[in-house]
């Protein structure tokens, strides 16, 4: 199953059969090194670079592999969240703590009213499509959003008007 690290446009493979995650096309970018990888479907922290693990370069990919990583319960299809370095400096594990998933919540939409379980981003888990947001500081938004592709602006409400994407979770 393959998905997106957006920032950078690159997809990634999850082989747990083989304990390791491929990101695809990363090796153009040679100044980048995967630091922490998260599983946001599980919410378990998969790899910590300083910890664990190592990293090769193969073909145009790099490959990050995590011999010692219990995968139990983990599946090729869930959702992680790849932390990449561009500049070599280290990153731990306590400072992205906040950064990532702690929960994660159904959703349904509704145009009249906010997200029960409070502010948080939006990741599409079915089908594909838009999703109208209000975001946290108010602004009304509607951005398409591919399965797997969580939307990195916190939002109060997500209205049924408009959206068209099918099982929405919110990840907080």
């Amino acid at each position: 199953m393959e998905a997106k690290i957006e920032t950078l446009g690159l997809g990634y493979t999850f082989d747990t059969a083989n304990k390791k995650v491929i990101i695809v096309g990363a090796r153009k970018y040679v100044k980048i090194r995967p630091t922490l990888i998260f599983n946001v479907t599980r919410s378990k922290i998969l790899w910590n670079h300083p910890e664990s693990g190592n990293i090769k370069r193969v073909n145009n990919d790099i490959e990050v592999y995590f011999p010692n990583a219990d995968l139990t319960g983990h599946a090729a299809a869930d959702t992680l969240m790849i932390f990449i370095d561009a500049d070599f400096q280290e990153l731990n594990v306590s400072s992205v703590r906040s950064l990532v998933a702690t929960e994660v919540y159904d959703v349904t939409p509704s145009d009249s009213d906010d997200l029960a379980a409070g502010l948080g981003y939006v990741m599409v888990l079915g089908n594909a499509g838009d999703v109208a947001v209000i975001t946290a500081a108010g602004n009304s938004v509607t951005l398409p959003l591919d399965k797997k592709e969580i939307l990195p602006i916190l939002v109060k409400r997500i209205k049924a008007t408009s959206t068209t994407a099918t099982n929405i979770k919110l990840i907080r």
